[in-house]
């Protein structure tokens, strides 16, 4: 059976490693093959960050064009329609900040991976920075689009009761 190249470090027999101090006591340098998988995930990494944050741009500015349209559509338009105009424009810019934000974290993951791949004798530091910056990066997209969503549906609702309340359609 061959030995595991990815475990960490342990103690000698009879002496007790502390917990968590396995990976900080070893140096552990990763093969041209591992280096290349690394550095494709960290340019795919980096490549989603760019692309979050070019999305996020277009959100934000269709976002703010949709809520300064609405007073020159209020007059061409029934008062209803302005009012979903700026309705879209608000719902569009949480998710346009879930975009802008996970981007950045996205972009330094992607950094953090390559620098895994290009230098010598950091490896294990770089690759928990790495997946630090992954991890924080899901967490904050995931609790923003949560929000923007509850938000999107509380928006929704309400302009649907006002558009009830105010009797178009009928």
């Amino acid at each position: 059976m061959q030995p595991n190249p990815y475990h960490a470090p342990t103690a000698p027999p009879g002496f007790a490693t502390p917990p968590g101090a396995g990976l900080s006591t070893g140096v552990y340098e990763f093969g041209p093959m591992e280096d290349q998988v690394i550095r494709t995930a960290g340019s795919r990494a980096r490549i989603w960050g760019v692309i979050a944050f070019i999305s996020g741009l277009l959100l934000v500015g269709i976002g703010v064009a949709a809520i300064a349209l609405t007073s020159s559509l209020s007059e061409v338009l029934p008062p209803e329609f302005a009012t979903a105009f700026t309705v879209v424009g608000a719902g569009i810019l949480p998710i346009a900040l879930a975009n802008l934000v996970g981007a950045f974290f996205y972009f330094q993951s992607g950094q953090r991976l390559i620098a895994v791949a290009e230098t010598q004798g950091n490896d294990i530091e770089n690759m928990m920075q790495a997946l630090n910056k992954l991890s924080r990066a899901y967490m904050i997209e995931g609790i923003l689009l949560i929000l923007a969503t509850a938000a999107g549906l509380a928006i929704s609702v309400g302009m649907g009761m006002g558009v009830m309340g105010s009797g178009f359609g009928s």
